[in-house]
């Protein structure tokens, strides 16, 4: 199928050489990570794998981005949150907190970006991703600052009120108190 005019995204990526990562900016790929599974729960068992001078290719957010490959965080686990790639991303530690290829972590911004305005990426750019007129209204208002907020709580943020198309859709009973 030709890739002209289409936006074609690769998910669940855990090992990509800097071949791969040519071949994905060639090709004008869309890349979602499985920061849960490699990084997380198999990121011990996955560097073990690999000689040390090729550990940075498990899950290599920090080369995709540099690179210009267009990164969205997602998840499919539990707990079902963004908060925990996004916490994945930059503390890149593992269920024992061991450090995984940790020059491959995203700054907060980067990661947060990742999960909001890269997601949007399939097409729907003009509509959200991003807070702008003529944009829809999808906002949440958080239990703390991802930006500040100690590192290891970025994991236990959560949403107290979310609009999706200027809409409240979901609101956590007296939160703004």
């Amino acid at each position: 199928m030709p890739l002209k005019g289409r936006r074609w995204v690769i998910g669940h990526i855990s090992l990509l050489s800097p071949k791969d990562i040519e071949r994905i900016v060639h090709m004008g790929l869309l890349v979602t990570p499985h920061t849960n599974e490699f990084i997380y729960k198999e990121g011990r068992a996955t560097q073990a794998k690999l000689p040390t001078d090729r550990q940075g290719e498990n899950t290599p957010l920090r080369d995709l981005l540099d690179a210009g490959v267009n990164v969205g965080l997602v998840t499919d686990n539990v707990p079902v949150s963004m908060f925990w790639p996004v916490w994945q991303s930059i503390a890149r530690r593992d269920r024992a907190n061991e450090l995984i290829s940790p020059g491959q972590a995203l700054t907060r911004a980067e990661a947060l970006r990742c999960a909001t305005h890269n997601n949007a990426m399939t097409f729907d750019e003009n509509r959200k991703g991003s807070l702008e007129p003529g944009k829809l209204a999808d906002l949440a208002v958080l239990s703390a600052d991802p930006l500040t907020v100690e590192e290891i709580r970025i994991r236990d943020v959560k949403s107290l009120m979310t609009m999706v198309g200027g809409r409240i859709v979901y609101e956590t009973p007296y939160w703004f108190g």
